[in-house]
Parts: structure tokens; sequence; C-alpha cells
């Protein structure tokens, strides 16, 4: 299981809570992905959906990905050239992967632990 550390995956702070129905949340606002660590440590196919954005586009790429036992945390830290070598991963569905890590990133930044 994926140890978050105590710090949002997404914003790099320190200030996951607790939340609803046992969800682990970032309490900052301004987080782009409030979500992130609760996906992390969920990782199933469902976590890497959301991690897409949703949709159909994104089930397909998520289901092909764990179908070949990649979890959440392996794809944020894929290259190109192994997503290339999953099959049924192509230029399209690395597009689609790359957007969304870009528009919703989920690394924490670098310089944002002590």
């Amino acid at each position: 299981m994926p140890d978050v550390q105590g710090h949002c995956p997404a914003c790099g702070a320190v200030s996951l809570f607790l939340g609803e129905g046992g969800h682990v949340t970032c309490a900052r606002l301004d987080c782009l992905d409030p979500s992130a660590a609760d996906d992390m440590l969920h990782g199933g196919e469902e976590a890497l959906v959301h991690a897409l954005g949703g949709g159909r586009t994104a089930d397909v790429i998520a289901h092909t990905l764990t179908a070949h036992g990649y979890s959440l945390a392996d794809v944020r830290r894929m290259t190109d050239e192994e997503f290339r070598a999953v099959p049924g991963i192509g230029d399209t569905s690395l597009a689609t992967i790359r957007r969304a890590f870009r528009r919703r990133p989920l690394g924490i930044p670098s310089g944002s632990r002590p």
C-alpha cells in the first residue's frame, strides 16, 4: 500500500485529514486534486479513471493498464516508452494520459518536502 507520509501528493502540503466515509482529503482550498491521496491509497481501476479525468476513454485506458498489472502509483512514474510497451496503449492513449496528468498533477512538486 502506498505511503503518502502526511503530504498531499497533488500540492505537497501537510494538509491531509480523514474525511467523510473514511476518505483521505487535502484541506487546502487551492489544491488541484484534493482526493489524490485517497486515490493513491485505494489505487485501483476506479482511482485511475478518476485521475485520467473520467469518461469512456479514461475507462478504456484504465482498464487496459490495470489488466496489465499497473496501478495509479505505477502510472505516475511511467515513461512514454513504458506506456508504449503496454499492448493497447498507443500515441492517442499516451496523449490522453499526459494531458490528464498535466491538467491535474499528482506528483509532489520538487522542493516541497523538508
